[in-house]
């Protein structure tokens, strides 16, 4: 657990955000996970492009560190933001994909779950 909390200060620190959502600008993100459910972190990245004003897609890759086996993630997020400034929310529709092993070496324990992405989400600093 320390070592996840450890983990979620470094890439908090070390995110890049820029302030406008205006047609044309782009973002680099640093992400953190934890999973409540299985009660795992991980660590990934993305890159936000805004096509028009207040509206941007977002690709993300997530690699999951689970205790057995290997999972990841990756998602293709549509968000539209509703307010502006260092800390700014948004609702956010997309795709998602997971990609699940938790027999490495072992044949037939892959697995994949397609699923979709909505909600509300905020930027924080």
């Amino acid at each position: 657990m320390k070592k996840a909390l450890l983990l979620l200060v470094f890439i908090g620190v070390f995110s890049i955000h820029a302030k406008a959502q205006m047609k044309g600008d782009a973002r680099i993100h640093v992400l953190a996970t934890y999973g409540l459910r299985f009660g795992e972190f991980g660590a990934g990245a993305g890159a936000e492009f805004f096509f028009a004003d207040k509206f941007a897609v977002m690709p993300s890759f997530i690699k999951n560190f689970p205790k057995v086996g290997n999972t990841s993630n990756l998602n293709f997020d549509l968000r539209y933001y509703v307010t502006e400034g260092p800390s700014q929310v948004y609702f956010v529709a997309g795709y998602s994909q997971t990609f699940q092993n938790n027999q490495p070496g072992q044949a037939g324990t892959s697995r994949n779950f397609v699923g979709a992405n909505v909600g509300v989400g905020a930027t924080l600093f």
